[in-house]
C-alpha cells in the first residue's frame, strides 16, 4: 500500500490556494521527495523482515541454506533491489528539480470550459529540456461482480483511463542551473465530460479527474506529477 500511495500519491483533493496575483496553485497527490522517503522506508522495512526470516530459517535448518531458502532469497534480492532502483529514480530528480509550482486562472473547473494553465518550475542543474507536457485525465473507477469457480459472487474493482487531452508547454530548450522554467497553456474540457463523483444515483462508475504534468530531460528521469482536481458539471452554480 505504502509503494503505491509512494508511485501514485493520494486521491485526496485539496482546494487550489489562492495567490495574489488572481491564480489558484494546485497542490500534488505526491511530491518527489515524499515519494523517495516512502520507498526508500518500504525497501528498509522489506530488506529487515527478509533478512530476519532468512536469518530465522537458516537457524531452524541446522545452518543451511538448502534450494528453496536460496530461491527465496534471490527472489527477495531482485525486489529490494528494484525498491532501490526507484529510489535511486526519485533521488536524481531531487537533485534536478525543486517543488512545481502550477497554477489555474479560476479556483473552479467546470465540463465544457477551458482551464487556463501556468507552470513555473525551478531547477537545481542544468539541464537540457526536450519537452514539458500538460494534461488533464479522467480516471475511471469500476466495481463489477462475479462469481468465482465455487459459484460465490465476487467484487472486483478496476480503474481505467476515460479520457484525457495534452498539451505542450515548451520543446527542446537549455536551461543554466537555478533557472527556472515559467510557460502557460490551456486545455480544453469538452461538454460531454464526466463530473468528479458517481453518476446522479448511482456509486459506480466513479470519476476522477486531476492535472497531469510531464518534464523530459536529456539523459534524466521523466519527472511525473498529479494534480487532483474537482471537475463539477456545468449546471453547478
Amino acid at each position: 500500500y505504502l509503494l503505491v500511495m509512494a508511485i501514485q500519491g493520494s486521491r485526496q483533493v485539496a482546494a487550489p490556494t489562492a495567490q495574489a496575483d488572481g491564480w489558484f496553485t494546485l497542490h500534488e497527490a505526491a511530491t518527489t521527495q515524499s515519494r523517495f522517503f516512502t520507498i526508500l522506508m518500504v525497501a528498509l522495512i522489506f530488506g529487515v523482515i527478509v533478512a530476519v526470516t532468512l536469518t530465522d530459517y537458516y537457524s531452524v535448518n541446522g545452518h543451511h541454506f538448502d534450494l528453496f531458502c536460496k530461491i527465496a532469497a534471490a527472489a527477495c534480492g531482485l525486489v529490494l533491489v528494484i525498491l532501490l532502483g526507484f529510489a535511486l529514480r526519485y533521488w536524481r530528480l531531487l537533485h534536478d528539480f525543486r517543488d512545481c509550482q502550477l497554477a489555474i486562472r479560476n479556483d473552479r473547473l467546470r465540463v465544457g470550459e477551458t482551464v487556463c494553465l501556468r507552470l513555473r518550475q525551478s531547477l537545481l542543474r542544468p539541464l537540457s529540456i526536450k519537452e514539458i507536457t500538460v494534461g488533464a485525465v479522467c480516471t475511471r473507477f469500476d466495481r463489477t461482480k462475479t462469481l468465482d469457480y465455487r459459484g460465490q459472487p465476487v467484487i472486483q474493482y478496476s480503474n481505467s483511463e476515460e479520457w484525457s487531452c495534452w498539451q505542450p508547454i515548451l520543446k527542446e530548450r537549455n536551461y543554466d542551473i537555478a533557472s527556472q522554467i515559467e510557460g502557460e497553456t490551456t486545455l480544453q474540457i469538452p461538454a460531454t465530460a464526466y463530473a468528479t463523483g458517481p453518476l446522479p444515483g448511482q456509486k459506480y462508475p466513479n470519476f476522477r479527474w486531476y492535472i497531469a504534468l510531464k518534464i523530459q530531460s536529456q539523459g534524466q528521469p521523466t519527472l511525473h506529477l498529479r494534480f487532483p482536481v474537482t471537475l463539477e458539471s456545468a449546471c453547478v452554480p
